[in-house]
């Protein structure tokens, strides 16, 4: 039997393994904990959390008349109590918390030194941290994206306006983060929307994007189902434009955007929306850029200007759509060649019937190319894709081409390049005027637009043949009567004169929501009205124009006894560039009923002379008849667009 005393001098040994074993945790924690507080100390003392990348990190704004505050709504972005609104507070609570073991729980990923990227390597940077001191995470998640994303470039993405959603009625902004391999197909895009339901109305979304009702979110999808969707589905053209980032720049955009996934914010109509989070976004990559700045609200165009005013654009490139592509395909050929292209597409007929036909040679290489292209686009338009879909759409398609390329002739179809957005005009407006009424009344006139872009702009950089007006209101001071009066002020006007043409029926339509000064039997008073129309558009060549019906809701006490007028009738209008401007004509006719019966009719006509990108001058001619009672307007204004 041992002694007592072998056994203690057996025991005593493992005793000290256990109790190593046990304070070993401690005392290798000790050191970077130590180190954390000590890097903690060192950028308080330096202030760090008023330096400019620290608040671009956060989100630190400060608007007039408020406090500062993060512009970020998701407590999760947050590791102090009080960071949304405390730069302090925040920083030191980061710095602490990367350096804290156990607030990874047991999942790696959880660990701040993982999830927050973008403040970690700009902490390791401007205070010179020493990497090992870092507790050791194995951030597969992160590295498995970074692997994935490959993040060597930048560009920014501006799908055109899109009418048919309220979402997407001023265009979009979002950003592509190219890979190496230098394929925009295989590169992911990044956009900012708010979370909303599919089957959003025009006015709800107004009310709560004016409201911060919805919630917005980064989402990344890859590039080539982006151009599906915009390109495609909704036939809008694309812009490009490739930024001058570095590569290091690249990741720092890329490590803040990884710290901002999941993480919503209050989404705001005019401001705080997709091309707000898109500016931020270029802020981390280089944030002596003050690109996300804005007086009344941040628009796409204006995004794109901004973004090429700071000298970021290397290059851009247009990518039409899908429609445009199949327009400028069918020009030239007769109404039986295109609906001979379209059935072959569609498999109502077959390839022979191109090769019997009497057509020329290079008819027929313009007619293959045509049912080519109306294929794809086809294919592109279904919702659902089976194995057997997609193996018919590749064996038609390399048939065509086969047949196409007997013919030896080679396609000259060009697509000329519209006005891109950052050469179009700003979307708020200043006007000054004079003119006269029935050639006697001299006046002076003042107006405001709060945006967007009116027919009689200058269409370079929007979309020909539409109208979204927000906000526009004209005063005018009467020099003979001394009279200050508002001829007319708009709430909202929205339009689309898309034209008809064998690749688009498109119907055109309009909305208003607006007030005009409007002469009655028993005198003239400042008329609010609703109206709405839809008809048909025809262009050819440089020409534009339509006839629609209507229909008219006023209120005024002109309308007696019931201060309430409906008014039928219809609405015609001509468009046409020419000698570098832009001549607009309206006429118009309606007939009231309920009590009062009457008819008004009148019309107008502007040219829009552009000086500069954002100076332009209109002359404008106007006649009126209402109840009998004739009005004739002269007038010549400047405009600034700002």
């Amino acid at each position: 039997m041992p002694s007592l005393f072998s056994m203690k001098y057996k025991i005593f040994p493992l005793f000290i393994f256990i109790f190593i074993l046990i304070l070993f945790p401690v005392f290798s924690q000790a050191e970077p904990s130590q180190y954390g507080k000590k890097m903690a100390e060192k950028a308080l003392n330096e202030k760090i959390y008023d330096e400019r990348m620290w608040h671009v990190l956060m989100e630190y704004k400060k608007p007039a008349g408020r406090k500062l505050r993060s512009l970020v709504d998701d407590e999760k972005f947050f590791l102090a109590e009080n960071g949304k609104y405390s730069p302090k507070d925040e920083l030191e609570a980061t710095i602490l918390s990367l350096f804290n073991n156990d607030l990874s729980k047991n999942d790696d990923n959880s660990h701040p030194v993982c999830v927050f990227a973008g403040r970690r390597e700009w902490l390791v940077e401007r205070l010179n941290i020493d990497r090992n001191k870092l507790p050791e995470k194995s951030c597969t998640k992160y590295n498995e994206f970074k692997k994935k994303m490959d993040p060597a470039s930048v560009t920014v993405i501006f799908p055109f306006m899109y009418l048919k959603n309220p979402a997407s009625m001023f265009g979009h902004t979002m950003i592509r983060i190219n890979n190496s391999s230098n394929d925009p197909l295989t590169s992911y895009s990044v956009t900012f929307a708010a979370d909303m339901p599919e089957d959003v109305n025009g006015i709800e979304y107004v009310t709560l994007g004016l409201f911060g009702g919805y919630f917005g979110y980064f989402t990344i999808k890859e590039y080539y189902k982006t151009i599906f969707e915009y390109g495609n589905m909704e036939n809008r053209d694309i812009w490009e434009y490739d930024l001058n980032l570095t590569k290091d720049e690249t990741i720092k955009l890329f490590n803040h955007l990884w710290e901002m996934q999941g993480i919503g914010s209050d989404y705001y109509f005019f401001d705080e929306n997709c091309s707000y989070n898109m500016l931020m976004l270029l802020e981390s990559a280089r944030p002596d850029l003050y690109l996300s700045t804005s007086i009344l609200w941040e628009a796409p165009t204006d995004t794109i200007k901004k973004i090429k005013k700071s000298g970021l654009i290397d290059d851009k490139k247009y990518r039409p759509s899908h429609i445009k592509i199949l327009e400028i395909y069918s020009k030239g050929l007769p109404n039986k060649a295109v609906t001979l292209a379209q059935d072959v597409a569609k498999g109502k007929k077959n390839i022979e019937d191109i090769n019997n036909s009497n057509y020329s040679v290079e008819e027929k290489a313009a007619i293959y190319d045509l049912a080519i292209e109306a294929m794809r686009f086809n294919f592109l338009q279904k919702e659902y894709l089976t194995e057997q879909i997609v193996k018919d759409y590749q064996a038609n398609t390399i048939n065509i081409l086969a047949n196409r390329a007997k013919l030896g002739v080679v396609s000259h179809k060009k697509i000329d390049e519209p006005g891109s957005p950052d050469e179009g005009h700003n979307i708020t407006r200043i006007s000054i005027g004079v003119g006269a009424e029935n050639f006697k009344d001299f006046y002076t006139e003042a107006g405001f637009k709060l945006g967007f872009h009116d027919l009689d702009d200058i269409d370079k950089g929007f979309i020909q043949n539409s109208q979204l007006t927000v906000l526009d209101v004209n005063v005018r001071w009467n020099t003979r009567t001394n009279e200050v009066t508002v001829p007319e002020a708009a709430l909202l006007r929205f339009s689309s004169y898309s034209p008809v043409s064998r690749m688009s029926k498109s119907l055109s339509w309009k909305i208003e929501a607006a007030g005009e000064e409007r002469d009655y039997k028993n005198g003239s008073f400042f008329t609010p009205y609703i109206s709405g129309g839809i008809g048909v558009t025809f262009a050819d060549g440089g020409f534009s124009s339509w006839i629609m019906a209507d229909v008219d809701l006023a209120f005024s006490e002109g309308y007696n006894p019931y201060w309430t007028g409906l008014g039928f009738g219809g609405d015609v209008g001509l468009m046409y560039s020419f000698i570098g401007g832009k001549f607009l004509a309206r006429g118009y006719y309606r007939y009231f009923v309920l009590e009062n019966l009457g008819a008004e009719f009148g019309g107008n006509f502007t040219y829009t002379i552009p000086v500069t990108q954002n100076n332009s001058i209109e002359i404008k001619y106007a006649y009126k008849n209402h109840w009998e009672i004739e009005n004739h307007d002269i007038g010549l204004s400047w405009r600034f667009y700002f």
